[in-house]
């Protein structure tokens, strides 16, 4: 049996893990549907398929086609999590088969003992979750002052802008500093490239009974849920134009407009905003009047391009966080890996780390890129 991931397989190596430990086959990346078209499936051939994969319908519409072809559909998945019936769903059209039973294990809890589930993702699993989940911004000292200059600005009560590449930690950062603020039982967090944009609205705001035709009971929306806490609005520059109006009002009088109500209702929440689109793309895709609300404290994330010492350190932290008992590979020449560039800063350098321990090797987009 084949095994292919789509999408990049460091991004979930615990699953991956998973995988190889069932069914005892190396998974292949591959990254389009393009690519999928060109396979000839002759025998039972899994895909595993990445939550960012942003053609899964299709992808599913093709390969049910083919009698030979299994999926299973990746959602939800934490860097610390188990495998289970929620975040997974095989895509069974096809006949029965062993891979069912063996798909069933690993998805089930109540088929396998929990300290087998540990076993299972003990190369990525978190020795001391609480104590070590935000170390990484003490490694590096910018990072470290943004977050102290982002609490003051945040206690004076104005709304905050962190920019930055994807994976220099914006969300991870939002979340140390509710958990600063003793605000971590409040923290919503709302991705805005995540939604349909016609259901942003419903999601963030949401409705009272009878506001539309299936509003069969009130929703009460993410900015009502973070009252008294934060509320964390990632890739705002994917937030509707014609819904920015709200938004501002929520910003500047602390205050939402149920769907379908006719009352406004207080929210007392901080702000912190987020984009990994540059300053002159967001400019184009916020409104004037939102942009000089929340554009006055923007903080952008450095990347950890060139920095020997950040690099060095965050190898030995995700190293020391993940369970020793069952390392199979530890890094401990860094010189490769400082010659790469990293364009998705800390969570592709995770990734990687955890990818490492389990293959004992780094990930060959990452050594072709260096050897190139």
């Amino acid at each position: 049996m084949e095994v292919y991931y789509v999408g990049n397989s460091t991004s979930h190596a615990h699953i991956m893990y998973a995988v190889h430990r069932f069914f005892k086959k190396k998974a292949k990346d591959i990254y389009s549907l393009k690519e999928i078209r060109k396979l000839k499936i002759e025998e039972q051939t899994l895909f595993v398929v990445s939550p960012s994969f942003d053609d899964t319908g299709n992808l599913i519409s093709y390969l049910s086609r083919n009698k030979n072809a299994y999926l299973i559909l990746l959602s939800d998945i934490r860097e610390n999590s188990v495998i289970s019936s929620r975040m997974v769903s095989l895509y069974k059209t096809f006949s029965e088969s062993t891979l069912q039973g063996a798909l069933m294990e690993m998805n089930l809890k109540e088929k396998v003992e929990k300290e087998e589930y540990k076993k299972i993702f003990a190369p990525c699993s978190l020795a001391s979750e609480e104590k070590n989940e935000y170390e990484i911004f003490e490694i590096d000292e910018e990072l470290e002052e943004i977050c102290g200059n982002i609490i003051t600005a945040l206690n004076i009560g104005a709304p905050v802008l962190l920019t930055g590449e994807i994976g220099t930690g914006k969300t991870t950062l939002a979340r140390l500093i509710a958990k600063k603020l003793k605000k971590e039982e409040h923290f919503v967090n709302f991705d805005c490239g995540a939604h349909n944009q016609i259901n942003i609205e419903d999601h963030l705001f949401g409705h009272v009974k009878g506001a539309f035709t299936d509003a069969r009971t009130s929703r009460n929306g993410l900015a009502l849920e973070a009252d008294g806490g934060i509320l964390f609005i990632d890739e705002i520059q994917d937030f509707p134009l014609d819904m920015q109006a709200k938004l501002l009002r929520l910003v500047e009088e602390k205050k939402i407009r149920q769907i379908g109500s006719d009352k406004d209702r207080k929210v007392k929440t901080s702000l912190i905003f987020a984009t990994s689109a540059s300053s002159s793309e967001i400019k184009k895709l916020i409104r004037k009047d939102l942009y000089s609300r929340i554009g006055p404290f923007i903080f952008k994330l450095p990347e950890i391009k060139g920095k020997s010492d950040t690099i060095r350190k965050a190898i030995e932290f995700n190293q020391k966080r993940m369970n020793r008992e069952f390392y199979r590979y530890e890094i401990k020449d860094y010189s490769p890996w400082l010659k790469y560039s990293w364009p998705g800063n800390y969570r592709q350098l995770k990734s990687a780390v955890e990818y490492y321990v389990v293959y004992g090797k780094m990930p060959e987009d990452i050594t072709s890129a260096i050897d190139a």
